[in-house]
């Protein structure tokens, strides 16, 4: 399990356990999918950067040590990925988020995780 210390910071920001193992899970799988992926333990916020090398040399997808997964458009492409999310989780996608940046907190998140990886699977 390479991001314990990720799960970790998840429960100390408030995320239940079952939430925790379930988001750990979805990483441990996408960092098996993504071409690249990288802990970054800098500061006091712990991120997981998922990158498509072939699509941009910075991160598509992130998730952070509050459990938030963020999709950057700008590298996303124009596939439709970010259109299928807004159509998918409608407006809590990217709620309150200024610029090209979409977030998807946990309690939006939770259950709708295989929802979730079914459209990236499709665009990425």
């Amino acid at each position: 399990m390479e991001h314990v210390a990720l799960y970790q910071q998840w429960q100390e920001n408030q995320l239940d356990e079952v939430a925790a193992l379930t988001l750990l899970r979805w990483v441990e799988e996408w960092c098996a999918r993504a071409p690249e992926h990288r802990l970054n333990d800098q500061g006091s916020l712990l991120t997981v950067d998922l990158y498509w090398p072939a699509r941009s040399d910075k991160p598509l997808l992130q998730v952070d040590g509050f459990g938030r997964i963020w999709f950057y458009h700008d590298r996303l492409g124009s596939d439709g990925l970010l259109r299928a999310l807004e159509g998918h989780f409608g407006d809590v996608f990217g709620e309150l988020e200024p610029g090209p940046v979409s977030c998807l907190r946990p309690k939006f998140w939770q259950g709708a995780l295989p929802e979730l990886s079914q459209l990236l699977k499709q665009h990425l």
